[in-house]
């Protein structure tokens, strides 16, 4: 008797599994297919040091950076260096901060958003950029 029991709660186990399994030939995950969109619109020369040489000019624009996170500034809000080995640039990037750390590496696909200006004491306005990121990747 028990062992006729287990036997039908495995062959039960055994059907529930496979039922959730996805089908074969199943579509990409929706949030695989929305990122791939998203990296389609991404102009690859439009590195981070032509974009933060014109700030205002690229506002909008889609990026997809791999960036090495320098300092947390507040919960969602980091300073990396993003870009090329030979020309990291600083910037400030709108993203997930939790269980990530200073040091670490990440790949962003983001949205360059209005850098934020302030002036200094000689005068000279100086501007910071931002980026607001869509989709992150932790690297090892």
């Amino acid at each position: 008797m028990i062992a006729r029991r287990a036997a039908s709660v495995l062959c039960l186990a055994l059907t529930w599994a496979a039922s959730c399994a996805p089908p074969a030939g199943a579509q990409e995950h929706p949030l695989a297919v929305r990122e791939a969109a998203f990296l389609r619109t991404v102009d690859r020369h439009n590195t981070a040091y032509v974009v933060t040489g014109d700030l205002v000019r690229f506002t909008g624009t889609h990026v997809a950076y791999d960036c090495g996170i320098d300092s947390m500034v507040q919960k969602g809000l980091v300073l990396a260096d993003c870009g090329t080995e030979a020309e990291p640039m600083d910037l400030f990037v709108h993203m997930p901060t939790a269980g990530v750390h200073v040091g670490e590496r990440v790949r962003v696909l983001g949205v360059i958003e209005r850098p934020a200006q302030w002036t200094d004491l000689m005068g000279h306005t100086v501007y910071y950029a931002f980026l607001k990121a869509i989709y992150v990747d932790r690297r090892s």
